[in-house]
Protein backbone atom coordinates (compact mmCIF):
# COMPACT_ATOMS: atom_id res chain seq x y z
CA UNK A 1 0.00 0.00 0.00
CA UNK A 2 1.24 3.29 -1.09
CA UNK A 3 0.55 6.46 0.72
CA UNK A 4 1.38 10.13 -1.15
CA UNK A 5 0.50 12.88 1.56
CA UNK A 6 1.76 16.12 0.16
CA UNK A 7 1.27 20.16 -0.33
CA UNK A 8 0.32 22.15 -3.14
CA UNK A 9 2.38 25.13 -2.54
CA UNK A 10 1.70 24.86 1.35
CA UNK A 11 4.09 23.50 3.92
CA UNK A 12 2.53 20.15 5.57
CA UNK A 13 3.92 18.37 9.30
CA UNK A 14 4.67 15.30 10.17
CA UNK A 15 2.38 15.30 12.50
CA UNK A 16 -0.59 15.91 9.83
CA UNK A 17 0.95 13.75 7.68
CA UNK A 18 0.57 11.07 10.02
CA UNK A 19 -2.84 11.85 11.33
CA UNK A 20 -4.30 11.46 7.40
CA UNK A 21 -2.10 7.97 7.01
CA UNK A 22 -3.75 6.79 9.98
CA UNK A 23 -6.94 7.47 9.54
CA UNK A 24 -7.06 6.68 5.89
CA UNK A 25 -5.18 3.28 7.13
CA UNK A 26 -8.51 2.62 9.23
CA UNK A 27 -10.80 3.20 6.80
CA UNK A 28 -9.20 0.94 4.25
CA UNK A 29 -9.12 -2.19 6.77
CA UNK A 30 -12.71 -1.26 7.30
CA UNK A 31 -14.13 -1.35 3.97
CA UNK A 32 -11.67 -1.79 0.96
CA UNK A 33 -8.79 -4.43 2.54
CA UNK A 34 -7.15 -4.26 -1.15
CA UNK A 35 -6.67 -1.12 -1.67
CA UNK A 36 -2.73 -0.63 -3.83
CA UNK A 37 -2.60 3.55 -3.20
CA UNK A 38 -4.13 6.75 -1.51
CA UNK A 39 -3.20 10.43 -2.52
CA UNK A 40 -3.81 13.32 -0.40
CA UNK A 41 -3.54 16.68 -1.49
CA UNK A 42 -3.93 19.82 0.68
CA UNK A 43 -3.96 23.09 -0.96
CA UNK A 44 -5.42 26.51 0.67
CA UNK A 45 -8.35 28.75 -1.10
CA UNK A 46 -8.29 32.12 0.63
CA UNK A 47 -8.61 31.78 4.12
CA UNK A 48 -9.79 27.92 3.39
CA UNK A 49 -7.64 24.40 3.67
CA UNK A 50 -8.81 22.58 0.79
CA UNK A 51 -8.19 17.84 0.68
CA UNK A 52 -8.37 16.37 -2.27
CA UNK A 53 -8.10 12.62 -1.66
CA UNK A 54 -7.79 9.70 -4.44
CA UNK A 55 -8.05 6.07 -3.40
CA UNK A 56 -7.16 2.71 -5.58
CA UNK A 57 -8.49 -0.53 -5.26
CA UNK A 58 -7.16 -3.31 -7.10
CA UNK A 59 -10.30 -3.78 -8.01
CA UNK A 60 -9.98 -1.20 -10.38
CA UNK A 61 -12.61 1.12 -8.22
CA UNK A 62 -10.88 4.63 -7.62
CA UNK A 63 -12.96 6.75 -5.09
CA UNK A 64 -12.04 10.45 -4.90
CA UNK A 65 -13.07 12.99 -1.94
CA UNK A 66 -12.43 16.88 -1.89
CA UNK A 67 -13.30 19.10 1.72
CA UNK A 68 -12.39 22.61 2.92
CA UNK A 69 -12.21 23.89 6.20
CA UNK A 70 -10.71 26.70 7.70
CA UNK A 71 -8.58 24.63 9.59
CA UNK A 72 -6.60 21.86 8.05
CA UNK A 73 -7.38 18.97 9.71
CA UNK A 74 -10.84 19.22 9.54
CA UNK A 75 -10.30 19.45 5.95
CA UNK A 76 -8.93 16.16 6.25
CA UNK A 77 -11.36 14.74 8.19
CA UNK A 78 -14.21 16.12 5.88
CA UNK A 79 -12.61 14.32 3.01
CA UNK A 80 -11.72 11.58 4.84
CA UNK A 81 -15.14 10.98 5.84
CA UNK A 82 -16.80 11.07 2.23
CA UNK A 83 -14.02 8.44 1.27
CA UNK A 84 -15.75 6.03 4.09
CA UNK A 85 -19.13 7.10 2.79
CA UNK A 86 -18.24 5.79 -0.65
CA UNK A 87 -16.54 2.83 0.04
CA UNK A 88 -19.14 1.68 2.79
CA UNK A 89 -21.88 1.94 0.16
CA UNK A 90 -19.96 0.08 -2.48
CA UNK A 91 -19.09 -2.74 -0.02
CA UNK A 92 -23.22 -2.50 1.54
CA UNK A 93 -24.21 -3.21 -2.16
CA UNK A 94 -22.05 -5.74 -3.46
CA UNK A 95 -23.16 -7.55 0.07
CA UNK A 96 -27.37 -6.85 -0.34
CA UNK A 97 -25.99 -8.72 -4.20
CA UNK A 98 -24.31 -11.98 -2.86
CA UNK A 99 -26.64 -12.57 -0.17
CA UNK A 100 -28.41 -15.85 0.60
CA UNK A 101 -26.68 -16.75 -2.89
CA UNK A 102 -23.51 -18.62 -3.14
CA UNK A 103 -20.49 -16.95 -5.48
CA UNK A 104 -20.01 -18.70 -9.01
CA UNK A 105 -16.62 -20.87 -9.41
CA UNK A 106 -15.16 -18.69 -11.65
CA UNK A 107 -15.74 -15.34 -9.26
CA UNK A 108 -14.63 -18.07 -6.67
CA UNK A 109 -10.83 -18.64 -8.52
CA UNK A 110 -10.52 -14.90 -9.57
CA UNK A 111 -10.85 -13.87 -5.66
CA UNK A 112 -8.60 -16.74 -4.83
CA UNK A 113 -5.79 -14.79 -7.30
CA UNK A 114 -6.47 -11.66 -5.21
CA UNK A 115 -4.68 -9.69 -8.37
CA UNK A 116 -7.61 -9.92 -10.94
CA UNK A 117 -10.58 -8.30 -10.93
CA UNK A 118 -13.88 -10.58 -9.49
CA UNK A 119 -16.62 -10.42 -12.18
CA UNK A 120 -19.84 -9.68 -10.55
CA UNK A 121 -22.96 -11.85 -11.24
CA UNK A 122 -24.90 -10.95 -14.68
CA UNK A 123 -28.56 -11.21 -14.82
CA UNK A 124 -29.79 -14.45 -16.44
CA UNK A 125 -31.92 -11.97 -18.61
CA UNK A 126 -29.06 -10.20 -19.35
CA UNK A 127 -27.17 -13.58 -20.77
CA UNK A 128 -30.39 -15.13 -22.23
CA UNK A 129 -31.06 -12.05 -24.17
CA UNK A 130 -27.65 -11.82 -25.66
CA UNK A 131 -27.78 -14.92 -26.86
CA UNK A 132 -30.94 -15.17 -28.75
CA UNK A 133 -29.94 -11.75 -30.51
CA UNK A 134 -26.68 -13.92 -31.77
CA UNK A 135 -24.34 -11.36 -29.48
CA UNK A 136 -22.96 -14.32 -27.21
CA UNK A 137 -19.76 -15.73 -28.92
CA UNK A 138 -17.17 -18.58 -27.62
CA UNK A 139 -13.90 -19.41 -28.67
CA UNK A 140 -13.86 -23.66 -29.12
CA UNK A 141 -10.55 -25.17 -28.81
CA UNK A 142 -9.93 -28.64 -29.07
CA UNK A 143 -13.68 -29.34 -27.89
CA UNK A 144 -13.05 -26.96 -25.07
CA UNK A 145 -14.55 -23.57 -24.35
CA UNK A 146 -11.68 -21.14 -24.04
CA UNK A 147 -13.31 -17.73 -24.22
CA UNK A 148 -17.07 -16.03 -23.55
CA UNK A 149 -17.53 -12.79 -24.75
CA UNK A 150 -20.26 -10.13 -26.20
CA UNK A 151 -20.55 -8.00 -28.37
CA UNK A 152 -22.97 -5.21 -29.06
CA UNK A 153 -23.88 -2.81 -32.27
CA UNK A 154 -24.79 0.52 -29.94
CA UNK A 155 -23.56 1.08 -26.58
CA UNK A 156 -24.75 4.71 -26.15
CA UNK A 157 -24.65 4.90 -22.33
CA UNK A 158 -20.56 4.39 -22.24
CA UNK A 159 -19.99 5.71 -25.73
CA UNK A 160 -22.24 8.89 -25.69
CA UNK A 161 -21.84 10.96 -28.80
CA UNK A 162 -19.08 8.50 -30.12
CA UNK A 163 -21.93 5.89 -30.35
CA UNK A 164 -23.14 7.62 -33.98
CA UNK A 165 -19.66 6.37 -35.39
CA UNK A 166 -19.99 2.84 -36.64
CA UNK A 167 -18.59 0.42 -34.12
CA UNK A 168 -18.96 -2.84 -32.52
CA UNK A 169 -18.24 -3.20 -28.90
CA UNK A 170 -16.43 -6.07 -26.94
CA UNK A 171 -17.97 -6.54 -23.62
CA UNK A 172 -16.85 -8.86 -21.00
CA UNK A 173 -14.07 -11.01 -22.33
CA UNK A 174 -13.65 -14.03 -19.85
CA UNK A 175 -11.15 -16.86 -20.43
CA UNK A 176 -10.78 -20.37 -18.87
CA UNK A 177 -7.98 -20.66 -16.39
CA UNK A 178 -6.42 -23.18 -18.50
CA UNK A 179 -6.15 -21.35 -21.54
CA UNK A 180 -4.14 -18.59 -19.96
CA UNK A 181 -1.07 -17.39 -22.11
CA UNK A 182 -2.15 -18.72 -25.26
CA UNK A 183 -3.33 -15.34 -26.57
CA UNK A 184 -6.76 -15.64 -26.58
CA UNK A 185 -7.94 -12.06 -26.21
CA UNK A 186 -5.61 -11.61 -29.63
CA UNK A 187 -7.31 -14.06 -31.22
CA UNK A 188 -10.92 -12.58 -30.58
CA UNK A 189 -9.32 -8.96 -31.52
CA UNK A 190 -8.56 -10.28 -34.85
CA UNK A 191 -11.91 -11.89 -35.05
CA UNK A 192 -13.38 -9.31 -33.90
CA UNK A 193 -11.71 -6.75 -37.00
CA UNK A 194 -12.75 -9.17 -39.72
CA UNK A 195 -16.36 -9.44 -37.95
CA UNK A 196 -16.36 -5.69 -38.25
CA UNK A 197 -14.82 -5.28 -41.44
CA UNK A 198 -18.15 -7.61 -43.01
CA UNK A 199 -20.37 -5.53 -41.15
CA UNK A 200 -18.86 -2.61 -42.58
CA UNK A 201 -18.20 -1.04 -39.44
CA UNK A 202 -15.33 1.48 -39.01
CA UNK A 203 -13.95 0.60 -35.10
CA UNK A 204 -13.61 -2.02 -32.76
CA UNK A 205 -14.27 -0.75 -29.27
CA UNK A 206 -13.98 -1.69 -25.61
CA UNK A 207 -14.19 -0.11 -22.24
CA UNK A 208 -12.67 -1.62 -19.30
CA UNK A 209 -11.90 -0.51 -15.54
CA UNK A 210 -10.14 3.06 -15.43
CA UNK A 211 -6.64 3.75 -14.62
CA UNK A 212 -5.48 -0.10 -15.17
CA UNK A 213 -2.22 1.21 -16.86
CA UNK A 214 -0.89 -2.28 -17.82
CA UNK A 215 -4.29 -3.38 -19.45
CA UNK A 216 -4.15 -0.21 -21.47
CA UNK A 217 -0.50 -0.82 -23.15
CA UNK A 218 -1.52 -4.69 -23.56
CA UNK A 219 -4.39 -2.90 -25.45
CA UNK A 220 -2.51 -0.19 -27.42
CA UNK A 221 0.63 -3.33 -28.07
CA UNK A 222 -2.48 -4.57 -30.21
CA UNK A 223 -2.99 -1.55 -32.58
CA UNK A 224 -6.24 0.17 -30.31
CA UNK A 225 -5.96 3.99 -29.58
CA UNK A 226 -6.31 4.94 -25.87
CA UNK A 227 -9.31 7.45 -25.97
CA UNK A 228 -8.76 8.29 -21.83
CA UNK A 229 -10.60 7.72 -18.64
CA UNK A 230 -14.29 9.00 -18.46
CA UNK A 231 -17.09 8.96 -15.58
CA UNK A 232 -20.48 6.98 -16.43
CA UNK A 233 -22.80 10.11 -16.59
CA UNK A 234 -25.87 7.48 -16.46
CA UNK A 235 -25.88 4.67 -15.27
CA UNK A 236 -29.06 3.23 -15.35
CA UNK A 237 -30.28 0.36 -16.80
CA UNK A 238 -26.17 -0.82 -17.35
CA UNK A 239 -24.99 -4.16 -15.52
CA UNK A 240 -24.70 -3.59 -11.53
CA UNK A 241 -21.23 -2.81 -11.27
CA UNK A 242 -21.24 0.10 -13.63
CA UNK A 243 -22.73 2.66 -10.64
CA UNK A 244 -19.46 2.06 -8.86
CA UNK A 245 -17.05 2.68 -11.36
CA UNK A 246 -15.89 6.29 -11.37
CA UNK A 247 -13.85 6.31 -14.52
CA UNK A 248 -13.59 3.76 -17.02
CA UNK A 249 -11.20 4.04 -20.08
CA UNK A 250 -12.01 3.42 -23.47
CA UNK A 251 -9.92 2.03 -26.20
CA UNK A 252 -10.90 2.07 -29.75
CA UNK A 253 -9.30 0.13 -32.60
CA UNK A 254 -10.02 1.11 -36.89
CA UNK A 255 -11.09 -1.82 -38.86
CA UNK A 256 -12.69 -0.67 -41.77
CA UNK A 257 -12.89 2.92 -44.01
CA UNK A 258 -16.76 2.36 -45.32
CA UNK A 259 -19.53 3.19 -43.23
CA UNK A 260 -22.17 1.50 -41.40
CA UNK A 261 -24.96 -0.26 -44.02
CA UNK A 262 -26.09 -3.72 -42.04
CA UNK A 263 -25.77 -5.14 -38.78
CA UNK A 264 -26.64 -8.12 -39.97
CA UNK A 265 -24.45 -11.51 -38.81
CA UNK A 266 -22.49 -12.85 -41.76
CA UNK A 267 -23.50 -16.13 -42.07
CA UNK A 268 -19.97 -17.82 -42.23
CA UNK A 269 -19.40 -16.64 -38.59
CA UNK A 270 -22.04 -18.57 -37.28
CA UNK A 271 -21.24 -22.34 -39.17
CA UNK A 272 -17.67 -22.38 -40.98
CA UNK A 273 -15.28 -20.81 -37.74
CA UNK A 274 -13.91 -22.18 -34.91
CA UNK A 275 -15.51 -19.26 -33.06
CA UNK A 276 -19.00 -20.04 -32.91
CA UNK A 277 -21.95 -17.95 -31.54
CA UNK A 278 -23.39 -19.63 -28.62
CA UNK A 279 -27.06 -21.20 -29.20
CA UNK A 280 -27.67 -22.17 -25.93
CA UNK A 281 -27.11 -19.92 -22.15
CA UNK A 282 -24.69 -21.38 -19.91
Amino acid sequence: MRYQISGKQIDIGVSLQTHAKEALGVVIDKYAQRATDATVIFSRNAHEFVCEATLHLSSGLTAQAKAHDTEIYAAFDACNEKLEKQLRRYKRRLKNHHKERSEPAAAAFQRSKKTVVVWPDFAPQLVEKEISEGRQWKLIQHGKICCVWAIAHTDPQIWEERNLDPAIYIHRIATHPNARGQQMVKKIIDWAIAYAKDLNKTYVRLDTLGENTRLIDYYQNMGFTFLGLFSIKDPKGLPQHYPFLPFLFKISRVSNPFLDKSNKVPAQYSKSLPINCVLNPF
